[in-house]
């Protein structure tokens, strides 16, 4: 029988692993939407982003929350899990910076979408060096 702890180890290398890749597209994900939403004007094709930064925060959160119950048994260094968490932290804000942005845009029509749109892909860039910050951190909690 597997024990809450090991289920734990389990879940947490699986659910970091969404929430590094991910970031990879999302600046793809947001021009390319921002560029069909100024020819067609709809601003249903939004959802794929906004969906995309929802699973963006669920992951993240799950990969947070089985981390911290990991760091109770790490050999790791309490610096290095700190470092970690708090780059974490950083990661998982930027995460509901993006979905808040992702859903104005889509939601609510009467305002321009041109500056939020900006902000939305310099932020989804942010995510991405983020995610390369933080996986890299834990990245050295595991190999080092």
């Amino acid at each position: 029988m597997l024990s809450l702890y090991m289920a734990q180890s389990i879940i947490h290398p699986i659910t970091v692993h969404i929430p590094l890749a991910l970031p990879v597209f999302l600046p793809f994900i947001v021009a390319y939407t921002w560029g069909r939403t100024k020819v067609s004007k709809d601003r249903s094709q939004w959802n794929w982003t906004v969906l995309s930064y929802a699973l963006l925060l669920i992951c993240s959160s799950l990969a947070f929350w089985t981390g911290e119950q990991d760091s109770f048994n790490s050999p790791a260094s309490a610096d290095a899990m700190l470092a970690h968490e708090h780059v974490a932290k950083y990661f998982i804000g930027a995460c509901a910076t993006g979905l808040l942005l992702s859903a104005i845009i889509r939601w609510i029509h009467r305002l321009h979408i041109g500056p939020i749109a900006l902000a939305l892909e310099v932020q989804s860039v942010a995510q991405l060096a983020l995610a390369i910050w933080v996986g890299h951190i834990g990245g050295d909690l595991v190999f080092h």
